[in-house]
């Protein structure tokens, strides 16, 4: 359009249009490219520029340093808290799947395969230790999930047992309770096993000092006392270092129904001399508070809100071994609390095949008992669910008691024979000498196979 425009202009000689046309279009390109700055309009020195520009350039230099350097820190704190939890993580790892050589418990590869075919029974070894490295407590839960039972089986720390000595190989005959000190779970394992004749290979140890926290984690224990337990729980928390430093409250006479704390429940399972209110003493007395304080914890953590078991496990991981696995541990605890097991505990020895109270031997005040018929009690209540005073009565034992010595006072001293009844708090001394020799008894141990094997 516009060259034809411009052909009709220019033929009709219109020159000066056509002037005008184009000087328009000039003074617009004119306009336009006043827009666009130009170096000269800023009237900056080409020295200046370049002066500007190094220094933009050490601007932009210290930011990229600066940000390399918080980089850099931040690499190194996520370094070091990788480190931190990879070292707790390990730390707490390291104390799961300890397991054990079956050499070193005293089974084979045959006694492993036909234990691991039980699949509805799980037994594993708990073990109390206190501040001097002493197993104070020896129990073997069962978990039976056919049965849906929690049986918890206690063994008294004073037991006559012989020991395999880890070191020379020598075998002797002490308190079963020395055997941890000899040679540690597995020692305690292997003898508890070839006393018994049974196939324990897992194992939980817990410190005392975690027992406290846990108990204190589950608000403490409600439990009815005697006056004279009252007063031996605050000596024993004032004579235990591990425990005056927890939260050391004395009870100060108070007795009956009492609320105690986490300090308080353990200085009360390890009260010994003093008689239980239904009359047990010495070490008969000590495993029944045993059963007792674990039988009201038990509860508590079978009733504990789900949100809370996580703080629970964090508060007892420092203090514990056990050759499980944290998921075995776990799945065991959620079977128990799912399905409302029934907790049964028990003790071993009963009077029934005592022989002796509390026989001393080598110096040592032991219970003196028939291993091989505790062992078949032992076996009978995990494996055929038949509980230990039903057992006894379908099969009585067939044991010589000793004639126990015990002196009513001074002036008047009595030679009596003990009756069931008063077996617990009979007193021996000296009796060394009885025709009843435990390493006669302990060599008869004969080999036997429970109905499940």
């Amino acid at each position: 359009m516009l060259l034809a425009l411009f052909h009709f202009n220019f033929r009709k000689g219109n020159s000066k249009t056509v002037k005008n046309f184009f000087d328009k279009k000039n003074r617009k390109t004119a306009k336009l490219k006043k827009t666009v700055p130009n170096q000269s309009d800023f009237n900056i020195p080409t020295m200046n520029l370049k002066k500007n520009q190094d220094i933009i350039k050490k601007i932009k230099q210290k930011k990229n340093k600066k940000r390399a350097r918080i980089l850099l820190a931040i690499k190194i704190a996520a370094l070091a808290l990788a480190l931190f939890f990879g070292f707790k993580i390990f730390s707490v790892v390291s104390k799961f799947n300890k397991k054990l050589n079956l050499s070193d418990i005293g089974l084979s590869e045959h006694d492993e395969a036909a234990e691991r075919q039980l699949s509805n029974i799980t037994n594993i070894l708990l073990l109390g230790i206190d501040d001097n490295n002493i197993s104070d407590t020896i129990m073997i839960a069962s978990i039976d999930k056919l049965n849906k039972k929690l049986k918890l089986i206690s063994i008294a720390r004073d037991s006559l047992v012989s020991i395999e000595n880890p070191k020379t190989k020598k075998t002797f005959y002490s308190k079963v309770n020395e055997a941890y000190a000899l040679g540690g779970e597995s020692t305690t394992i292997k003898t508890l096993n070839k006393n018994f004749q049974i196939r324990l290979m897992d194992y939980i140890t817990i410190n005392f000092e975690g027992l406290v926290d846990v108990i204190d984690e589950l608000n403490g224990v409600d439990l009815e006392i005697s006056k004279k337990e009252s007063r031996d729980i605050d000596g024993i928390i004032n004579s235990t270092k591990s425990l005056k430093q927890k939260n050391f409250e004395k009870l100060n006479g108070r007795f009956g129904k009492v609320h105690l704390n986490g300090a308080q429940a353990v200085a009360y399972v390890r009260i010994r001399k003093t008689e239980t209110l239904n009359g047990l003493n010495d070490d008969f007395g000590r495993t029944y508070r045993q059963r007792l304080v674990m039988n009201l914890v038990f509860k508590k953590i079978m009733n504990l809100n789900k949100a809370n078991v996580p703080k629970l496990i964090n508060t007892l991981l420092p203090y514990i071994k056990t050759s499980l696995s944290f998921k075995s541990i776990f799945n065991i605890y959620s079977c128990v609390r799912n399905n409302n097991f029934n907790f049964e505990p028990t003790q071993i020895p009963l009077p029934a095949y005592i022989i002796n109270p509390d026989y001393t031997y080598n110096s040592k005040s032991t219970v003196f008992y028939d291993l091989d018929y505790a062992g078949k009690i032992i076996n009978s209540i995990i494996y055929d669910d038949v509980d230990q005073k039903s057992f006894i009565e379908n099969n009585p034992p067939n044991i010589k008691k000793m004639q126990i010595n015990e002196e009513r006072n001074s002036k008047n001293a009595n030679k009596e024979k003990p009756s069931n009844k008063n077996l617990y708090n009979s007193k021996s001394k000296n009796n060394s000498n009885s025709k009843i020799q435990p390493k006669k008894l302990l060599k008869k141990q004969t080999s036997f196979k429970h109905s499940q094997t």
